[in-house]
């Protein structure tokens, strides 16, 4: 309904101002109705606009910019480029997201996808991953680390698995663009 101060004071304002011209009850209750449900209409509009404005940056993020999107949060927390595990936690981010069922068999479907993709082991994907995510825990962005996976889980001796820190980054990117 009226959600600011401002705007419950501007109707008290009117209700008074019409009182003061000799206005009926039934008069200045149809006015404030009309107040309403034209505050309502235009609440209603701004709603259905960012809704529709959050349905368009959803679609154009899912199929032109995951990769970036991706790559700029490992980057952020400060995972070193170098390391070969850099680039398997971004193709497992990004396989991820498309096949949200891969978190639940990692070394089963996820490792193995990587594996695939980059002609390597299992074994070297788990491994690689596993030292690119303790150089981020040791050196990395410690702030942007306390964002993405909370106060409690940002000292040494928690580091994460690599399947949980695969999964924190798909949930917050899923949750700060709305992908399903």
């Amino acid at each position: 309904m009226l959600d600011s101060m401002e705007e419950k004071n501007e109707l008290r304002l009117a209700v008074r101002n019409a009182r003061e011209a000799g206005c009926s009850i039934g008069q200045i209750i149809e006015e404030v109705l009309d107040e309403l449900d034209l505050y309502n209409e235009n609440y209603m509009s701004i709603d259905f606009e960012i809704s529709e404005r959050s349905k368009t940056t959803t679609k154009e993020m899912t199929s032109e910019n995951v990769k970036y999107e991706v790559t700029k949060v490992i980057n952020e927390v400060g995972m070193p480029a170098a390391m070969r595990g850099y680039d398997y936690v971004r193709y497992a981010v990004i396989y991820s997201i498309e096949n949200p069922t891969a978190l639940l068999n990692v070394t089963k479907e996820l490792y193995p996808a990587v594996a695939k993709e980059f002609n390597t082991t299992i074994v070297s994907v788990e491994r690689n991953i596993r030292h690119a995510i303790e150089a981020v825990w040791k050196n990395g962005n410690i702030e942007k680390l306390k964002n993405l996976f909370g106060y409690g889980f940002c000292n040494e001796s928690t580091r994460q698995k690599n399947s949980n820190f695969i999964a924190m980054i798909v949930d917050s990117m899923k949750v700060k663009y709305n992908w399903n």
